[in-house]
């Protein structure tokens, strides 16, 4: 497993909301859509399943998506709240030849753990469009 940006050092407290998690981490909402981070392999499919091809045309979609599942991982498309958060979540060893995805996706199509969540810079999504692909070392934010 990669390494993860974690909280729990911090103490940070999430209220579970999708419009707080939006405002903690200063994403902005356009038109009801978010812009997150995808990482995936050099095929274009994720590095967990190596099932869901995050290149295909349209729009990808979970193929088990359940909003009401409680848990901080699974049953959705996880995506990242920056390059940078993304890139934890997959082994150094495969970093090389990873792509990095700017994805779009629907606020209402996005659920976030509250209380101190093991990855509190990732959330649960039905389905999102790639903006973009961008370089390995493109940071969200200086000094991040």
């Amino acid at each position: 497993a990669g390494l993860h940006i974690t909280n729990r050092s911090i103490g940070a407290v999430y209220s579970g909301a999708i419009e707080d998690w939006v405002a903690m981490k200063g994403i902005e909402i356009e038109d009801g859509c978010i812009s997150l981070w995808k990482v995936v392999r050099e095929n274009g499919r994720d590095f967990h399943t190596g099932e869901i091809n995050y290149l295909a045309e349209g729009e990808i979609v979970a193929p088990d998506w359940d909003p009401s599942y409680s848990g901080e991982c699974g049953s959705a498309l996880h995506l990242a709240d920056s390059p940078e958060a993304a890139m934890s979540f997959i082994n150094l060893g495969d970093r090389a030849k990873a792509r990095l995805l700017r994805v779009r996706v629907q606020i209402i199509d996005c659920v976030v753990a509250g209380g101190q969540p093991l990855c509190p810079s990732k959330l649960r999504a039905r389905a999102c469009r790639i903006i973009e692909e961008v370089a390995h070392h493109y940071q969200s934010r200086e000094g991040y």
